[in-house]
């Protein structure tokens, strides 16, 4: 794979290129048992990917290997090139960058080529990355095809309450060793825009919740007559019950 200068404009949705000519007038005629030779007419269709490992489901990942695709149909004449290239795009970028191109076969009707996913996330800068690719073909491009590399991470923190960890900070790390450092909003929420498609780790740090102390129940005074009132609650007898045998049990030190 190799990189190539950026600056190149938008292509067609759909190709149809004509190559060569038939017979014209003057010197080189054909006789009447020969068919001048039809010109060659082709499309690129339907550009698409799939993971090369069929066993991986989902968006790539940097490094995950996907097969890049492509329709090639021919309306007349015929094709005798067997080689063709994928072009891939930052569309977020304006004008959009390049990332690179590989070369791929023409098996049948279909070109295809394997593409490692590349870490192209900045490690400093927080930006959003689209990124995309095309088919070219004897000078001509197909349409473009997006390639779902995710390029954000939403963070969520909560109590057990469920209630949010407003204002929490944290730390993101990626294994191309960027990080990234912030701080949740009030929703105990951070969504963070162009970082790496890899698994990261994230740290949170600490952030004390005011404690309220009207919210402790207030618990009435241990009197003998509400002891006998809780054990009665419980179908107890007070005056049968043996009060230690009953808080061994309870503790889990007697059966």
């Amino acid at each position: 794979m190799s990189n190539i200068p950026n600056g190149h404009g938008v292509c067609p949705a759909q190709t149809t290129v004509i190559i060569g000519s038939g017979g014209g007038s003057g010197g080189g005629g054909t006789t009447p048992s020969e068919q001048p030779a039809q010109p060659l007419k082709f499309e690129l269709r339907n550009p698409r990917w799939k993971h090369k490992d069929s066993s991986k489901e989902g968006d790539p990942q940097v490094d995950d290997e996907v097969l890049l695709e492509v329709d090639v149909v021919v309306l007349s004449g015929k094709l005798d090139v067997k080689k063709l290239t994928f072009h891939i795009v930052d569309t977020a970028c304006k004008p959009q960058q390049y990332i690179g191109v590989v070369s791929g076969d023409i098996t049948n009707t279909v070109g295809s080529a394997t593409w490692t996913v590349e870490d192209v996330f900045d490690q400093k800068e927080e930006r959003k990355v689209s990124i995309a690719f095309r088919a070219r073909l004897l000078g001509e491009e197909s349409a473009d095809a997006k390639l779902p590399v995710e390029s954000y991470i939403e963070l969520n923190l909560h109590y057990n309450d469920l209630s949010p960890v407003a204002g929490a900070p944290y730390e993101v790390e990626f294994p191309n060793g960027a990080i990234r450092t912030g701080k949740l909003d009030s929703n105990g929420h951070a969504r963070l825009e162009g970082v790496p498609a890899m698994t990261a780790k994230v740290r949170f740090g600490d952030v004390h919740k005011s404690f309220n102390l009207a919210s402790v129940r207030q618990l009435p005074p241990l009197t003998d007559q509400g002891i006998a009132n809780d054990l009665r609650s419980l179908g107890l007898d007070p005056e049968t019950t043996d009060l230690d045998a009953l808080i061994q049990m309870a503790a889990g030190r007697t059966s």
